[in-house]
């Protein structure tokens, strides 16, 4: 069994962020309510795009452009798309930690050499 706990960047009990098996650059947003998931895909750039972006009234919009249905899904299940946006700028953070950690494990690999 695959070890997928590199390709998770953020998860709590509504919401799972985890980079796409198939295009490893987009992500799949899970929405989790009474045990069931269900996944959304989320192309890339729209996490930095969603952290960047100042206003809910704006990430609100954006990620109505992005999929109509994720409204659906995460109000139906009780949830609210400040909290989408929650999980997908926290997993941006994750990245961008992630990033720097490889940029300075390659730093200093360089400079052992």
């Amino acid at each position: 069994m695959e070890d997928n706990s590199r390709n998770i960047l953020y998860e709590d009990r509504n919401f799972r962020v985890e980079y796409n098996p198939v295009s490893h650059e987009d992500h799949i947003l899970y929405v989790t309510k009474n045990g069931e998931e269900q996944g959304v895909h989320i192309p890339r750039g729209v996490l930095e795009e969603v952290a960047r972006t100042k206003g809910l009234d704006n990430i609100e919009r954006k990620l109505n452009t992005l999929n109509p249905s994720l409204k659906w899904v995460t109000e139906h299940d009780g949830l609210t798309m400040p909290d989408v946006a929650l999980a997908l700028t926290q997993a941006r953070l994750k990245e961008v930690e992630n990033e720097r950690d490889s940029f300075i494990s390659e730093y200093r690999k360089l400079r052992e050499a």
